[in-house]
């Protein structure tokens, strides 16, 4: 899964872009790069490696910029396929995380209609896209755009003639950090969590405008709406490494204090089961989140007696085992596991309560 970040506000946008995008290095590494505004046009860096390699050769000024990180699926590792990628006139650079379906019948139509394509992605084909719809607003060319796409995708837009950023995701994560006067985008929010708490998750679909002034405006159906903001209580030291090796060690070391942490929220016993609960509880995860649901199912059965289940989530068809009568308990370490959110999606359509842990 590759990773996106973005900036506009006032101060120098290329430290911030390097330092978010090593923040989000695990999700993707065979590539990197970064747009900027500088005045004149935009200027563009993109290099096979690391953030940490080649950082040093980024030598471009801007208040404005996105960069991304890359971990290949459609088209090999070369500097070509890096991101950001431009749209023929220069004046639009995107970068995109996730998965375009209809990625050929898009390109086959783009090049026959003269369009100039660089790589062998299909991320680039969404600049292309916007250059097709841009007729003054930026906000609504992307929401054109958006809609000849099949698949999905968190994408960030820069446009050279308004200075602005957007923001569109369908189905692929993406964060706006808010700032005095400034605005971050962002995979995820620890990425961003040293310039700013505050935060704007949008849902699927949404469309969010950042300007140069760092205000930000979303639209959602076409129709703008009030922002929402959450402030994240975690500090930025608690998303760092802290001296070990990878994440995965530090992890593992964090997990007496996490038990210790959650334990001591429930001094006074894990709270009881209301008499109006479940007859029985679903618990839906991948991975090592599903271990944690096997262990919750006998700790939670054991003493409840409740039905309990775990399941992982990826083979999970709730119509084939006749529907789910009670509580649907989702488990993700990121909150972002594509298999374990389909059956959320679908189960929350058909009208049956779901928690996420």
């Amino acid at each position: 899964m590759c990773g996106i970040v973005g900036y506009v506000g006032s101060r120098e946008a290329l430290p911030v872009l390097l330092d978010s995008l090593e923040r989000v290095t695990y999700r993707g590494y065979d590539s990197f790069g970064v747009a900027v505004l500088n005045g004149k046009g935009i200027d563009l860096f993109k290099q096979v490696g690391s953030v940490d390699e080649h950082r040093h050769a980024v030598q471009i000024s801007g208040n404005a910029g996105i960069g991304h990180t890359r971990w290949a699926t459609v088209g090999g590792v070369s500097q070509q396929n890096a991101h950001p990628h431009m749209d023929c006139t220069g004046g639009i650079a995107i970068v995109h995380n996730g998965d375009i379906d209809n990625y050929q019948s898009l390109r086959d139509r783009l090049l026959a209609e003269g369009h100039r394509l660089k790589s062998e992605t299909d991320s680039e084909l969404i600049a292309h896209l916007v250059e097709n719809h841009l007729n003054g607003s930026l906000v609504a060319a992307v929401r054109k755009a958006s809609q000849e796409l099949e698949g999905s995708y968190a994408t960030v837009v820069l446009d050279y003639e308004t200075k602005e950023l957007v923001v569109i995701r369908n189905e692929s994560p993406v964060v706006v950090g808010i700032g005095e006067g400034e605005a971050f985008i962002a995979s995820d929010a620890p990425a961003i969590l040293s310039y700013t708490d505050r935060f704007l998750y949008p849902e699927d679909g949404d469309i969010v405008l950042a300007r140069p002034d760092g205000e930000v405006k979303l639209f959602r159906g076409g129709n703008e709406k009030k922002i929402t903001v959450r402030r994240l209580a975690w500090s930025s030291g608690q998303t760092e490494k802290n001296g070990y090796e990878h994440f995965m060690l530090k992890e593992i070391h964090e997990q007496p204090a996490a038990l210790r942490d959650t334990l001591a929220a429930h001094a006074g016993g894990l709270p009881a089961l209301p008499d109006s609960s479940p007859e029985r509880i679903l618990l839906l995860a991948c991975g090592t989140s599903y271990h944690a649901a096997l262990y919750a199912e006998a700790l939670m059965e054991g003493s409840s007696g409740v039905s309990v289940r775990a399941r992982v989530a990826s083979e999970y068809t709730f119509s084939r085992e006749g529907g789910v009568e009670g509580l649907v308990v989702a488990i993700s370490q990121s909150g972002e596991t594509a298999d374990t959110l389909a059956p959320v999606r679908a189960l929350k359509s058909a009208g049956h309560p779901v928690v996420g842990i």
